[in-house]
């Protein structure tokens, strides 16, 4: 059970996440591309029980050929709902650096897991304080570009 202060958080993190989605698309990707020091991608997935389409902004970590995402929710003790979406439905589509790419999901595990959080952690650091809060493992996906 969430308390009042998380229940608040979480509804705070989905109302700025969709007007954040609003205002990139409105802007044709010129406002809002950035945040915490890092470029923003925009990624469109199905709904895990609804099929319906969902857009959610999340900080873009470039690696090898693909791109990591991290499932953090600031460190909510759930994991969010588009980490159950992916997991459903690994087929998605990707804005990012001005272009939209297919891609395909892929939750990590093991010693790969290791090697891609500390990648996530030298692009942004607060990953560490968010999992700090949290009992749960903060789980990683590696977005291959199709």
């Amino acid at each position: 059970m969430y308390s009042f202060f998380e229940l608040t958080r979480l509804r705070i993190i989905k109302i700025v996440s969709r007007l954040h989605v609003m205002i990139y698309f409105a802007s044709r990707g010129k406002i809002l591309k950035r945040l915490v020091g890092g470029p923003m991608c925009f990624v469109e997935m199905s709904g895990s029980k609804t099929n319906k389409l969902h857009i959610i902004p999340l900080l873009y970590i470039p690696y090898q050929s693909g791109a990591i995402l991290v499932a953090s929710q600031g460190g909510s003790k759930k994991n969010p709902q588009w980490y159950y979406n992916l997991s459903s439905n690994p087929i998605v589509a990707i804005h990012a650096q001005g272009k939209k790419k297919q891609a395909t999901a892929r939750l990590i595990r093991g010693t790969e897991r290791i090697v891609m959080w500390n990648i996530c952690l030298e692009r942004y650091s607060g990953y560490q304080n968010y999992q700090d809060r949290t009992a749960r493992e903060i789980p990683i996906f590696f977005l291959s570009f199709n």
